[in-house]
């Protein structure tokens, strides 16, 4: 296969999964990013996300794409729809991504 779309968010991450998909150039399409929004009152996410001024949807997403993942956000909301796509304008630098990887081992970027 040339893209694998499965489960993947900050919280579910499928370490493993995603590893072998990189090894064989598959590319990692994940869905469910925002974790079902389980994620939303993540402390240390709230904190990242205030301190790039986002919501924690939005920081949630960033970590998708910073980890190079195609990511597919679902919303039926136009407000949330447009907020999901304004992510392109801040990056997680790599205190915040320490800070992810501390708080729930979360996988960190490759590039």
């Amino acid at each position: 296969p040339s893209v694998n779309q499965i489960e993947l968010n900050a919280f579910f991450r499928q370490r493993e999964l995603v590893e072998y998909c990189r090894q064989e150039n598959i590319a990692v399409m994940g869905y469910s990013p925002l974790s079902k929004g389980t994620g939303m009152n993540d402390p240390t996410l709230k904190a990242i996300a205030k301190k790039h001024k986002k919501s924690v949807a939005q920081a949630m997403i960033r970590w998708s794409v910073q980890n190079g993942f195609i990511t597919i956000p679902k919303s039926a909301k136009f407000e949330r729809i447009s907020d999901n796509c304004d992510v392109f304008d801040f990056s997680l630098d790599h205190q915040d991504l320490a800070a992810i990887v501390s708080a729930r081992n979360f996988l960190t970027l490759t590039n």
